[in-house]
């Protein structure tokens, strides 16, 4: 991923000078926008790995605060909406519970199970996300109508590297 926000913010950049340079007018925005977005998502997935080593040598902190989670989860929802026209997601139900949690890190959660949904789900159109409360717990959901996972391979969507290939079978890398 890191590659290929970095060979498209380097190409925009490219058509943004090229542009800028021949007429200077809306175009050169519209790209210089698109770079923008490039360059916010790689300094993410950068600062993302630079917090798994950090994890690793138990040197990470969380930045708790009091949270309204309905709106965590649809502010999360409507930021992966943007990049995806195909897909429409959904988002169901609230709790009108607040939490104490990182806000950071459930958007990260929420955008990597929604990323992975609308990835596996190309003939696909729907993505729910769900939101719900039972006696002690906040329930979030992701569904997709995509490919799937086999049932004794679902405890491994959570591992390092684990990911699907194909048509319902599993690898790693």
């Amino acid at each position: 991923e890191l590659k290929i926000s970095l060979t498209s913010l380097k190409g925009l950049g490219m058509m943004l000078q090229r542009e800028n340079d021949r007429h200077g007018n809306d175009r050169s925005l519209s790209l210089f926008t698109k770079m923008d977005t490039q360059l916010n998502r790689t300094t993410k997935l950068i600062n993302d790995l630079l917090d798994v080593g950090k994890i690793h040598r138990g040197k990470y902190t969380m930045s708790k605060e009091a949270l309204d989670i309905d709106a965590v989860v649809k502010e999360a929802v409507e930021n992966c909406q943007r990049f995806s026209p195909v897909h429409k997601i959904v988002l169901k139900g609230k709790t009108n519970e607040k939490v104490y949690a990182d806000k950071d890190r459930i958007h990260q959660v929420l955008a990597n199970l929604i990323t992975n949904a609308i990835k596996y789900s190309f003939d696909a159109v729907d993505i729910i996300v769900t939101l719900k409360k039972d006696r002690s717990n906040i329930i979030i959901g992701v569904q997709d109508f995509g490919i799937g996972i086999e049932k004794d391979k679902t405890q491994k969507i959570f591992e390092r590297f684990f990911r699907v290939i194909g048509n319902n079978t599993t690898g790693s890398g």
